[in-house]
């Protein structure tokens, strides 16, 4: 099993403020590699987005524009298996990049949901998930501390349901 797990900061409420991507490949349930990069949006912060993954324009100075990275992520990305904490990052990722990348894309937190019923109805946020399954954080809204997170919460709901990944829905 081999997939690329993808988290994604805004600078504020518009899909189009990438400031950072956070990426976590996985083979075998063992992190194989990891990628990630500050995104200058060219767009202004909003304090509570700032307050809330700690970026602000000091942090992105100098850090490279989003069609910069363009290659960086289609090599990630392209004809992969991506997985995603909800469906957010990849509105953000087809927003900024339309028709870049084929890929399969797997929602997390529909798995999550049907591994673990009692989270049917809420309480699987990324970090409240990560408590549950005793998976170490140091910085929520960190891009690729949430990658790798997300990445640990797939291959243990597939160690549960016993269910490989292709055998879960996709968009």
């Amino acid at each position: 099993m081999y997939f690329t797990a993808i988290d994604i900061e805004l600078a504020n409420h518009h899909l189009s403020s990438i400031c950072q991507i956070g990426i976590a490949v996985f083979e075998d349930s063992k992190l194989v590699e990891t990628w990630d990069s500050y995104i200058d949006p060219v767009e202004d912060f909003n304090p509570f987005n700032t307050k809330l993954h700690g970026i602000d324009a000091w942090t992105v100075y100098q850090a490279p524009k989003k069609h910069e990275i363009i290659d960086d992520l289609r090599h990630y990305l392209d004809g992969q298996a991506v997985v995603s904490y909800g469906l957010f990052d990849r509105h953000a990722i087809y927003s900024n990049y339309p028709d870049s990348f084929k890929t399969h894309w797997y929602d997390v937190t529909a798995i999550v949901r049907k591994v673990w019923p009692q989270f049917d109805k809420g309480g699987f946020a990324l970090n409240k998930m990560a408590t549950f399954l005793d998976i170490p954080q140091t910085q929520h809204h960190d891009a690729l501390e949430d990658a790798i997170i997300c990445g640990q919460i797939l291959c243990e709901a597939l160690k549960v349901s016993g269910k490989s990944l292709d055998k879960w829905p996709h968009k």
